[in-house]
């Protein structure tokens, strides 16, 4: 883009140089009005169509946009070496394997912060507690709003639905889980069933060899102790004497320092599976549970510092460990003894290089993320790389009263640039294609109203006031004639030219009412022409004195060469290029009866009341001066 932008530029000023060839002479003005003096040249160049385009330039060093460095995490010995210097690399690929002791220590350090952790969220688990299951209430030792210590009883449940069943081995050898047993409680004097569950455990006593199952009665049983009973196998259709064993009491304890909030039993009653049995809070634990957190992160933050397998953080280039005074760690060998932190190299984004270059705050608001960027390195002038805008500064830097901010610059296609290069940068930031353009130096302002100078060849006293009213014409305003007064010989428009809807023709001007007056209108020498005209109410007129054959313009971009004319000129016209260039804005080159630089001087000229607002106020020709 940039090369192509480069050849435009040189066909352009190409052209220019032909136009001012074919079309330079020695004006020679006799008379009034401007003048130049004999001998003296007067360049001018052609109206042209062309592209322009509105650039930001700087210059910054290539550097890496991403890298990931590698390096030993403490006194290690090299087991595994998996890349060479320039290798390109995946995600994932192993780089380097060490044997590091530090890594066992803090690997050990961390599985004591986890399990810990761990502890604490399951303390935060026991805060509040359901029934998992159908139990009697023995014992509460605790009221609410009461402070609780850790470990403390808080209450004591009996489960009197699952209990031992103990059958001598002989009846009971044949019995099995999921079986159905009715028991007569000799002691109780009543009857209960249930189902067996899990495998018999086989035990002796008194020379006596039993089996021990789980049962799980329908209905809970509150036992004093063990008891004996009556089995009726109802699966088997057999029985035995057998002994029923009640489940010890579980004491519930206070899982953290804290406050009991909630009780959901009372001493002596059953809770029912699900019911609640307490709710506490504890500030404690939670801070626990915060520090552990932390301190778990940071042994994890230094245990990945630690890795003895050192792997590729992205897709990329392997470069060997090395800086600006040479190579390091050059002939790496498997065994090879390593101190902590020593180099072994960096992985390089093979997608992306960066360039970093200042903007001021002039610039600044042209520039805008994702805009293409030209990047020639000053070592490869004829290669062009192609970058966008990464990151934009949010705050600047002062410098010389200047604010300056740090702009981004990405180049993903960048074969062939090293780090540290020298670079050329132009955004280009706006453009415009197929567009009338003359140079820079063609354009002058007066009081913010902007101006070319026709070559004198193409354009008459007339050709002045009726471009001028065109002008004016297109922002609405309009002319209306006035008393004539003297021109210089062969020069004038018509009295009453100009333009509006409501323009009145005058002697000496064949015109429609609104219609323009031609360039170059036909005036007899001496004809009156139109004095300064009257306003309309409007305000924000302006009383500004033009050179000869002056063209009131509309410009568009302007770069270091060119100013895009919107409107006021027609392509192939020739205009004078003066000794001062517009610079930006264009110039601020003042005429108060003083003519144009370049030489053209004298009291000559017209005179211009223009309206800003575009409303009832009047372009047109004003009184020459004699000549």
């Amino acid at each position: 883009m940039a090369g192509k932008r480069k050849k435009w530029k040189l066909a352009v000023a190409l052209v220019i140089l032909i136009a001012a060839a074919a079309a330079g002479y020695h004006y020679l003005y006799k008379g009034g009005g401007a003048t130049v003096a004999a001998g003296e040249t007067v360049l001018t160049s052609m109206v042209i169509r062309g592209d322009i385009s509105s650039i930001v330039t700087g210059s910054g060093s290539v550097a890496t946009a991403r890298e990931q460095s590698l390096s030993a995490p403490g006194a290690s010995t090299l087991l595994e070496i998996h890349a060479e210097d320039g290798d390109l690399v995946a995600k994932g690929d192993v780089l380097f394997v060490l044997d590091c002791p530090e890594v066992v220590s803090s690997q050990q350090s961390l599985s004591q912060y986890q399990y810990q952790l761990e502890e604490f969220y399951a303390a935060r688990d026991e805060l509040s507690r359901m029934a998992d299951k159908d139990y009697l209430v023995t014992s509460v030792s605790a009221k609410v709003g009461e402070k609780l210590t850790k470990g403390g009883t808080l209450m004591t449940l009996l489960d009197i639905s699952d209990m031992k069943l103990q059958v001598p081995y002989d009846a009971g050898s044949e019995w099995g889980a999921g079986q159905r047993a009715q028991i007569s409680l000799l002691e109780y004097g009543n009857t209960v069933t249930g189902t067996l569950t899990g495998e018999p455990v086989e035990s002796s006593a008194n020379g006596m060899r039993y089996l021990t199952f789980g049962i799980q009665l329908d209905n809970g049983q509150r036992l004093n102790g063990e008891t004996y009973g009556q089995a009726y196998n109802q699966t088997l259709n057999n029985q035995a004497v057998v002994m029923l064993l009640p489940n010890t009491e579980t004491s519930v304890r206070v899982p953290a320092d804290g406050y009991l909030d909630e009780l959901g039993v009372r001493e002596g009653e059953m809770a029912s599976t699900g019911a609640l049995l307490y709710n506490m809070s504890s500030t404690t634990l939670e801070s626990q549970i915060s520090e552990a957190n932390s301190e778990m992160q940071v042994a994890m933050a230094q245990l990945k510092q630690k890795q003895t397998t050192l792997i590729a953080d992205f897709d990329g280039i392997y470069y060997a460990a090395a800086d600006s005074s040479g190579p390091k760690n050059t002939f790496l060998q498997v065994g090879d003894s390593l101190i902590t932190n020593d180099s072994l190299g960096k992985v390089v984004d093979a997608g992306r290089m960066q360039i970093v270059f200042n903007v001021d705050e002039l610039d600044i608001a042209k520039v805008s993320i994702g805009q293409t960027v030209n990047v020639t390195a000053d070592a490869m002038p004829d290669q062009v790389y192609t970058g966008r805008v990464a990151r934009i500064a949010q705050e600047g830097s002062n410098s010389g009263n200047v604010a300056y901010y740090w702009v981004v610059i990405e180049v993903t296609e960048w074969a062939g640039l090293k780090v540290g290069m020298t670079t050329s940068l132009e955004i280009v930031v706006e453009e415009s294609q197929d567009t009338l353009l003359v140079p820079i130096s063609a354009v002058h302002t007066i009081r913010g109203l902007q101006y070319v100078i026709l070559a004198a060849e193409q354009s008459d006293g007339g050709a002045v006031a009726g471009a001028a009213a065109r002008d004016a014409a297109g922002s609405g305003a309009r002319t209306r004639p006035g008393p004539g007064t003297g021109a210089g010989p062969g020069t004038g428009a018509g009295p009453g030219t100009g333009a509006g809807a409501d323009a009145d023709a005058g002697p000496g001007a064949d015109a429609s009412p609104g219609a323009d007056a031609s360039p170059g209108a036909d005036a007899s020498p001496g004809a009156d022409a139109a004095p300064s005209t009257g306003a309309g109410a409007g305000s924000g007129q302006l009383n500004v004195q033009l050179p000869e054959r002056a063209v009131i313009v509309v410009t568009g971009l302007v770069n270091d060469d060119f100013v895009e004319i919107l409107s006021g000129l027609t392509e192939g016209q020739m205009v004078e290029l003066s000794g001062v260039a517009a610079g930006g804005g264009m110039n601020n080159f003042f005429m108060m009866g003083g003519g144009p630089p370049g030489g053209l001087g004298g009291g000559g000229g017209m005179t211009m009341t223009v309206t800003r607002d575009g409303g009832g106020g009047a372009v047109g020709a004003g009184p020459g001066g004699g000549r």
